[in-house]
């Protein structure tokens, strides 16, 4: 058979998909972004919404045409109000439909039940219980579905999460050091332990680091810390901020397993070491006592 080139065309609308990976380039448009990703992500989520309708429209459908049936085939149904019935409820579809419209605002939900009324207790509660059930359940959850894939969605991914830490991270580092500048420390200098304690004692700084989450609690330990890991065994502006957004948040998984490592490794170094030491130390032991030996005999 012949192929559908027109089908095959519309299949062009894909490529959006790429379009929408421009949007992440550019940061002002990263509400339309998310707004985009939302309404494609919940594509899927709507199918299966779609699908959980139909079937709670085909059950109480099915219902409420049996009720109406059995209704006309007893004889108490009039003409006239059979060719209603039909033209409502004539078939499971067309009952479908009007079940739809009567909970979407097409149709006033109090005129199929004065239609519904008269022809028995038994279809008008099926369909009172129809719309309590569509109205509060039904709804509720497919409500809930689409906020909840909505903010599944709206989440950051890895990569802007790591921008958006990276951009912080930087707009923090200017901050403090300007900061710093306004504490008359220059962005070269070094930091002597007294400058470096009236500093970290500033009331503007403990504040800056405290809205941060940043915690330091001893001033000396810290300085003796930062000036043990520079080359020059002096703490500069630079080290010093570098270290305090280190500080930031709580230890991640990563540096305990490095300062776990790096504690086995020291204790190792300090085991050879003492191994070392006491080795020497047995021969020194052996050396003064061969020389106490011979100093007896010599002075017999």
């Amino acid at each position: 058979g012949s192929i559908n080139v027109g089908f095959l065309r519309s299949l062009r609308i894909f490529k959006f998909a790429k379009v929408l990976r421009i949007f992440r380039t550019f940061r002002f448009l990263n509400e339309l972004r998310v707004m985009l990703d939302c309404v494609i992500g919940s594509l899927l989520s709507l199918f299966w919404c779609v699908i959980l309708l139909l079937f709670i429209l085909y059950v109480f459908a099915l219902l409420i045409m049996q009720s109406l049936t059995q209704a006309i085939e007893s004889g108490f149904v009039d003409p006239d109000e059979e060719v209603v019935i039909r033209k409502w409820f004539g078939s499971v579809g067309r009952s479908m439909f009007v079940l739809l419209q009567t909970t979407t605002g097409g149709i006033d939900w109090g005129d199929i039940y004065e239609l519904l009324s008269p022809h028995g207790v038994w279809v008008s509660a099926i369909y009172v219980f129809y719309i309590l059930f569509f109205t509060i359940a039904a709804w509720n959850v497919i409500t809930s579905t689409f906020i909840d894939r909505a903010l599944k969605m709206t989440r950051p991914d890895h990569e802007a999460q790591m921008l958006e830490e990276t951009m912080q991270d930087m707009s923090d580092a200017e901050m403090l050091m300007n900061m710093l500048a306004g504490l008359d420390v220059m962005p070269d200098s070094e930091l002597t332990p007294e400058e470096f304690e009236r500093i970290t004692h500033h009331t503007k700084f403990r504040r800056f680091l405290h809205t941060r989450g940043i915690a330091i609690h001893d001033a000396n330990v810290f300085y003796r810390m930062l000036a043990a890991s520079s080359p020059g065994h002096s703490c500069d502006v630079k080290t010093f901020v570098n270290a305090c957004l280190r500080l930031k948040g709580p230890a991640a998984s990563i540096d305990l397993h490095t300062l776990n490592f790096e504690t086995k490794v020291i204790s190792k170094q300090q085991h050879k070491y003492w191994q070392e030491a006491f080795a020497r130390l047995k021969v020194l032991e052996k050396r003064i006592e061969s020389v106490t030996a011979n100093s007896a005999k010599l002075a017999l």
